[in-house]
């Protein structure tokens, strides 16, 4: 999907949502886009929930699942659409079928337990609540002669000063 001239992966976005909240079905959402009036693309999100999704307050849930998505992949949905079980419509196989959820979204045809609009949401402040945290410094680039590993260890996340430890001698990697 192209929104706003950025390239979004309706599976990221998808995995976004389903970690929004336990009770929110994995592998139960479709993200796609729609034309608004004045011609622009919209990012539209429709999620199944659990059986046992435990939730009091859906429109809740669906305005948090809009501020998420709009935090980690900077495009604000249009409409968030929360669903019973068996409402997002799947191929013969079972996966999703986004062009199905986007003709019953259009038609107002789907199994619809909560639906918020940005319109009913009121926009995030320009300005942050709490300052941000300061970020540690990053590790020196390596020497060009010296060569970089592949993968960081995972001990060094998100930095430590092994990580910029510099590497065995080179006698070390080769087998004599």
């Amino acid at each position: 999907m192209i929104i706003r001239g950025r390239n979004h992966y309706p599976q990221d976005i998808e995995l976004t949502v389903e970690s929004v909240h336990p009770g929110l079905r994995p592998n139960g959402g479709a993200a796609f886009s729609v034309q608004d009036d004045a011609g622009e693309e919209r990012l539209v999100v429709v999620h199944e929930l659990r059986n046992d999704h435990g939730v009091d307050d859906l429109d809740a849930l669906a305005r948090r699942v809009q501020q998420v998505v709009a935090e980690r992949h900077e495009v604000r949905p249009r409409s968030v659409v929360l669903l019973r079980v068996g409402g997002l419509p799947r191929t013969s196989s079972g996966k999703v079928a986004r062009h199905a959820a986007r003709a019953g979204f259009r038609a107002d045809d789907l199994l619809v337990l909560a639906r918020v609009d940005e319109a009913d949401t009121p926009a995030p402040t320009t300005e942050p609540t709490t300052a941000p945290a300061p970020r540690p410094p990053a590790c020196p680039p390596p020497h060009p002669r010296t060569p970089t590993p592949r993968r960081w260890p995972s001990s060094c996340a998100p930095w430590s000063p092994s990580c910029c430890a510099p590497p065995p001698p080179r006698s070390r990697w080769t087998s004599r």
